[in-house]
């Protein structure tokens, strides 16, 4: 190959802990082992995807012929059926225009792909929304005055 051009893995981000339920902060409070007993029954709710790699997806429905993706909403319109919800997220940090996806709530990673070489991106990252206005819409408020992250919703007619 001579032309120097590669396509890299795309990645997970540093701290996704909006796909975990439970994190470290919990199982501080609840204590080792309360949290060892939780992951035994329930691996997902410790899902730690930090650097993994993100397994490619695309679906296709019988006799449906639009997609529609709505950041910012969990639910569909009315007639609309939904696929998935999850999170809206983009290419970390950068000055190259990049695509939000929407990236489904139980989201997984490859596994072993988050080896000593995987802080090396393209990584992806969740869509934050920061609002303190009065006339912040009321789902997107944040009290605590800190960005969240936006959900989204992929429905199909």
């Amino acid at each position: 190959m001579t032309s120097g051009l590669y396509l890299s893995p795309v990645k997970y981000g540093e701290n996704m802990t909006i796909f975990r339920s439970i994190g470290p902060e919990q199982c501080k409070l609840w204590g080792d082992e309360f949290c060892e007993r939780w992951k035994i029954k329930r691996p997902g709710l410790f899902k730690n995807l930090d650097f993994h790699q993100v397994p490619c997806a695309v679906c296709r429905r019988e006799k449906r012929s639009t997609t529609l993706l709505t950041p910012a909403r969990n639910i569909c319109p009315s007639g609309w059926l939904k696929e998935y919800y999850g999170y809206l997220m983009t290419q970390q940090r950068g000055s190259a225009r990049s695509q939000h996806i929407c990236v489904d709530a139980d989201a997984n990673g490859i596994p072993g792909s988050n080896t000593t070489r995987a802080r090396q991106g393209p990584f992806i990252q969740p869509v934050a929304y920061k609002c303190d206005e009065p006339s912040c819409p009321q789902n997107l408020e944040s009290s605590d005055n800190k960005a969240k992250a936006l959900t989204c919703v992929v429905c199909t007619i």
